[in-house]
């Protein structure tokens, strides 16, 4: 966005910053052998003292962090931005240094990436696999309409896929296109509607069905049985084509024992599961 400049790991001389001690080991020192040569001009360190803009030549190298920017719109005129890195110094789980921006009290219209349950604005992740998801979290007043693109793609080749995937609607959008994935949404917060994907679903292998499998409710249970595969993903969709629940990395035991789904409506559902080898089933069951 005009006006606005990415910072890099390089400080300007005269340029202020933060320190934050985790813990208290002795003094902080800072000495020349901290200092390095870079010019401004070829973008190689930025001073943020106004909002003039500055041209960047990234630097394009193979242990550079792959950045990945998205931004959420609401037709009312927000916005936000968050920051999806992945490199081979950091991991999935939370990174001291580089996850950051957690958003604890979240407008009523908002969206960001998730982490333990939590909303950042920039996380960390380790480097992209095919099979690798990265999910969102989406807070909607339901008063309006929404969008999500992409702003920035840096160090990630141009061959790696990059889509969103609506799992409410089944639709697929490639981050790459100039144009921007418009939805609505009701009113709540949904941690399971949206991910960022890193396969090509048109090139994909189509997705083979299980056969002799057994799905059905009792005493406001779910029970799965004859699946044989690790269950990857499994949705619960009311009549109104709307994901109400879902559960990753389902186990046999959990599968076996029955699944807790008291907190639903009584009434029609479809449960759609995944396995890990792309077999899937499509039911409908009744909740009495």
């Amino acid at each position: 966005n005009r006006g606005i400049k990415t910072p890099t790991k390089f400080l300007p001389v005269g340029q202020g910053f933060f320190v934050e001690v985790v813990t208290d080991l002795g003094d902080i020192e800072f000495n020349n052998s901290q200092r390095t040569f870079k010019r401004e001009s070829a973008g190689e360190s930025v001073f943020l003292r106004d909002a003039t803009e500055t041209a960047v030549e990234e630097e394009n190298t193979l242990n550079e962090t792959q950045i990945l920017r998205l931004e959420f719109g609401v037709s009312s005129g927000a916005s936000r931005s968050f920051v999806l890195g992945f490199s081979e110094q950091t991991t999935d789980g939370f990174d001291y240094g580089y996850d950051g921006g957690l958003i604890t009290n979240p407008p009523a219209d908002d969206m960001g990436s998730l982490l333990d349950g939590q909303q950042y604005v920039i996380q960390a992740f380790a480097p992209i696999t095919p099979d690798k998801e990265v999910d969102l979290v989406l807070h909607a007043s339901g008063n309006y309409t929404y969008s999500l693109k992409s702003t920035e793609i840096t160090n990630i080749p141009e061959s790696q896929p990059l889509f969103i995937r609506d799992n409410l609607t089944g639709n697929t959008f490639d981050l790459r296109s100039a144009q921007q994935y418009d939805f609505t949404s009701v009113a709540g917060s949904f941690t399971d509607r949206f991910q960022v994907i890193f396969e090509d679903p048109t090139l994909s292998t189509p997705d083979l069905q299980l056969n002799n499998i057994l799905v059905f409710v009792n005493n406001d249970k779910l029970f799965v049985k004859g699946v044989e595969d690790q269950v990857k993903a499994l949705s619960i969709i009311n009549m109104l084509g709307q994901n109400v629940k879902r559960y990753n990395d389902v186990s046999h035991d959990v599968l076996k024992n029955g699944i807790d789904i008291s907190g639903l409506s009584t009434g029609m559902y479809v449960v759609s599961l995944q396995t890990t080898n792309k077999l899937q089933h499509t039911q409908k069951v009744v909740k009495e």
